[in-house]
């Protein structure tokens, strides 16, 4: 009788996996064809019936490959060098795998630090990851009981931690918030100036105010925004924390460059519509008596910003043209 052929089929046994690439080594796709045509079973990726994971040293290092619960089913596999399987073709069997794997030491310390982190989490490990948690637990009590019982003095102890000088100047004397600005007049110092009615045509409008701090100590801001369709305006604080006066002559010397006339020329048609309004709700008087009334104080606006221009002299007139020169600009 005529000797058996050695079988071809040695790797019926062998179910592999290649994780990840393996670079110059060789294609997957010759993996595949070498695996099958030997009587082995190739799996596209791991799972249950893989039994040899042929992959490099990085791709074993860094876990690059898809593995379900890999702390779990790792010592159920054999993570191989790609040699075992080129020895195992050459030699026409399947060679033993102990000088092929890859150094499980390696990820020995990976798998207990994920083991004590679960435990911190859950719970339910034993010795030094319990005692960590009963720790971790007493301290957190501890801290909730200080925080309940003494807040004032945790406050103090946190800020005391901080740089902060002495005296906090800009905390005791400049309020946080600011409101539109209404004189005692009633009326609002907030006007919108339409780019098509502006002196020089422009495409934005601008939106000039004065704000007031809500604080006992007053202090004020001219604050300026350049609206243009949906872009995000552009905003430009003047005076913060400034006079009332210094702040106005910013406010009416921006006014008069963008709109091309007096801001008092404006004020006298809000005073206009504020008293027309307070007479409405207040008292009802023959028309002629409002009109009388409305002339009149018009005429008093007239001489008090005549009057303050005159009284203020030569100091109004050089905060005017610094002003102006300022804002043409913008």
């Amino acid at each position: 009788m005529a000797p058996r052929a050695k079988s071809s089929a040695y790797l019926k046994r062998c179910s592999i996996t290649v994780a990840g690439s393996l670079g110059k080594e060789a294609k997957i796709s010759d993996v595949e064809k070498w695996t099958v045509n030997n009587g082995g079973t190739f799996n596209p990726k791991i799972n249950g019936a893989t039994t040899h994971v042929i992959c490099t040293w990085e791709t074993y290092k860094h876990n690059d490959f898809a593995l379900p619960k890999l702390y779990a089913d790792r010592k159920k596999l054999q993570f191989l060098k790609w040699s075992w399987l080129e020895d195992t073709l050459h030699d026409k069997r399947v060679k033993p795998v102990k000088k092929y794997l890859h150094p499980q030491e390696w990820h020995s310390k990976v798998d207990k630090k994920a083991a004590r982190r679960q435990a911190l989490l859950t719970g339910t490990d034993c010795g030094e990851s319990m005692k960590e948690v009963e720790n971790a637990q007493i301290k957190e009590s501890e801290e909730e009981d200080a925080s309940v019982t003494n807040e004032d003095a945790d406050v103090r102890s946190e800020s005391s931690h901080r740089d902060f000088p002495k005296q906090v100047v800009v905390e005791e004397r400049v309020p946080l918030a600011f409101n539109d600005f209404v004189d005692e007049s009633g009326v609002a110092w907030k006007v919108t100036l339409k780019g098509s009615e502006l002196a020089d045509y422009e495409d934005g409008d601008y939106i000039l105010s004065i704000l007031v701090s809500n604080g006992e100590e007053k202090y004020y801001k001219a604050q300026y925004e350049y609206v243009e369709g949906d872009d995000e305006p552009l905003s430009r604080l003047i005076g913060v924390g400034s006079t009332l006066d210094s702040v106005r002559i910013e406010f009416e010397t921006f006014y008069k460059i963008k709109a091309g006339r007096k801001w008092s020329e404006h004020y006298a048609e809000l005073m206009d519509v504020v008293q027309s309004t307070k007479a409405k709700a207040e008292y009802d008087k023959p028309s002629t008596c409002k009109e009388g009334k409305n002339s009149a104080d018009t005429q008093t606006l007239h001489g008090q910003e005549d009057q303050k221009e005159t009284t203020t002299g030569g100091d109004r007139d050089a905060s005017v043209e610094k002003a102006e020169s300022q804002w043409r600009s913008w």
